[in-house]
């Protein structure tokens, strides 16, 4: 099926990050931008998150830490 084989060559350029709007057909097109604005897309995504609010964070007590290299350091010329 054509359309089948359409939306599978649109996903694997999404996949690589090689997807881009000239890419699409003009019906194509102008179907995103539709839906673009009627917010239909930011639906179906969901909200994004940055990776950072999720990271984790070490606390490094540096007062803690003696002034002498790490072992794998010193063994670098």
């Amino acid at each position: 099926d054509d359309q089948a084989r359409r939306l599978a060559e649109l996903a694997a350029r999404a996949e690589a990050g090689e997807l881009d709007i000239q890419d699409l057909t003009p019906e194509e097109a102008r179907c995103f931008h539709s839906e673009l604005k009627r917010g239909a897309l930011g639906q179906a995504l969901g909200a994004w998150e940055p990776w950072w609010t999720g990271a984790a964070v070490v606390e490094v007590d540096l007062d803690a830490l003696d002034d002498a290299p790490a072992p794998a350091l010193q063994a670098c010329p």
